[in-house]
């Protein structure tokens, strides 16, 4: 029992587990700021960053993750459901092998057992195919909304979440894929809470309706939003703002600031 804790404990499971929300966090960053036009990978500092490598490979990496992340959720499903491809007839076993996994046998099996194999591969095939939803959705301009698209990413990450507490109680191989499934769907409901909550950020700002009013004092002048020029974010070096009406943005070093002042505003 010990042995099993720290094989999920293991070095190389922490540090993917770092990468990826490492990764995560830049891509709701990346995100914020590219609604804007932003390209904050120009206004982080090193140590912003986290990564050396981040400004060059996050792309890569968030790629890579989704990659392999998709077809490990999807084999583990999979296995736990006992699809696709089986084969039809039950091979000669021993029979004092409890453990030896037993295919379905389309002949033998009930009319009760042969719906359920049936559901259980149209359920597997839909999960599989879901998520290609939003890429044709880009592909053929289908136009569905932001929003619509993000229910159906929660949808489709609750569904896989779900199937891994079902199987919660499994022992050995079954348990580790229940792990997976479960872990893979809660970070991906993670990534779409930043993502939804970004986005509804973003539009605030983009309505004239930011969470802050600023007040920048130089040497010589101030700067105070309004209306118009409304607060985005900052970095460690930069103040970023939206001149709403010239759709455009004004980034200002804060090296050449001598106060900030930053007042919620009240709803």
């Amino acid at each position: 029992m010990t042995k099993e804790k720290n094989n999920w404990l293991s070095p190389q499971i922490i540090s993917l587990g770092y990468v990826i929300l490492v990764c995560m966090g830049y891509f709701e960053k990346s995100f914020y700021y590219g609604k804007f036009d932003i390209d904050i990978e120009q206004y982080l500092g090193i140590e912003e960053y986290l990564l050396l490598f981040l400004p060059i490979g996050s792309s890569f990496i968030i790629f890579v993750v989704v990659f392999f992340g998709y077809f490990l959720l999807m084999i583990s499903a999979s296995s736990l459901l006992k699809v696709p491809f089986l084969p039809t007839s039950v091979p000669k076993r021993d029979i004092n092998s409890v453990n030896e996994k037993t295919p379905f046998n389309w002949k033998d099996e009930s009319r009760k057992s042969k719906i359920f194999y049936v559901f259980k591969s149209i359920f597997f095939a839909a999960i599989v195919f879901a998520p290609f939803f939003t890429i044709f959705n880009h592909v053929f301009h289908w136009n569905f909304s932001t929003r619509i698209i993000d229910n159906f990413w929660i949808i489709w990450s609750l569904v896989i979440m779900i199937l891994g507490l079902l199987f919660a109680n499994g022992k050995g191989v079954a348990k580790k894929e229940s792990f997976i499934l479960s872990i893979g769907g809660l970070l991906l409901l993670f990534v779409m809470f930043f993502r939804t909550t970004t986005e509804d950020k973003v539009n605030r700002i983009l309505d004239g309706n930011p969470e802050m009013k600023v007040v920048l004092e130089f040497e010589n002048k101030s700067i105070e939003t309004d209306t118009n020029l409304v607060y985005i974010g900052q970095t460690k070096e930069f103040i970023f703002f939206r001149m709403l009406k010239e759709k455009g943005n004004q980034i200002i070093p804060k090296r050449e600031i001598s106060k900030i002042n930053l007042i919620p505003k009240e709803e």
